[in-house]
C-alpha cells in the first residue's frame, strides 16, 4: 500500500491516467486504464517502459497496427453462459470482427523484421 492514500493525486498520476483514458478507443481500454496504479516494483516498471517504447516505435513506423474492431462483449458473452441463450446477430458479427482483429494483432507481432522479433515485450503481452 502506498502512503498517503492521495499519493497518486499529489504526484499527478491521476491526471496522466485521465489523459490516457481520453485516447482509449473502447470501454475495454478505459477499464484497463482504471486498473493502472503507481508501482514501485522495478521489474514491472521496466516491463511497462519497454512495452511503451515498443508501441511508440510502432506508431512512428510505417507499419499499420491493427486497431480496427475492439468491441466490449463482456456483457453478451457472460449472458450466453446461460443454457439456451445465444448471441444476437449483431453481437455475433462484432465477435467475428473482434476475433479477426486479435488474429491480426498476433500475426503483427509474429512477423519478424530482418530476422529479429522487433517488439518482444509486446509480443509477450499479446501471448
Amino acid at each position: 500500500m502506498i502512503y498517503p492514500n492521495n499519493f497518486e493525486q499529489k504526484i499527478g498520476f491521476d491526471t496522466i491516467r485521465q489523459e490516457i483514458e481520453r485516447h482509449c478507443t473502447s470501454p475495454l481500454g478505459v477499464t484497463h486504464v482504471h486498473s493502472m496504479h503507481f508501482d514501485t516494483h522495478r521489474e514491472q516498471i521496466e516491463t511497462r517502459l519497454n512495452e511503451t517504447d515498443e508501441f511508440l516505435r510502432i506508431l512512428q513506423s510505417k507499419r499499420t497496427f491493427p486497431l480496427n474492431h475492439f468491441h466490449d462483449l463482456r456483457g453478451p458473452l457472460k449472458a450466453i453462459r446461460t443454457e439456451g441463450s445465444f448471441l444476437a446477430t449483431e453481437r455475433m458479427f462484432d465477435l467475428t470482427r473482434l476475433l479477426k482483429t486479435i488474429d491480426e494483432i498476433v500475426a503483427f507481432f509474429g512477423t519478424p523484421i530482418d530476422d529479429a522479433v522487433p517488439y518482444p515485450a509486446l509480443k509477450r503481452l499479446a501471448g
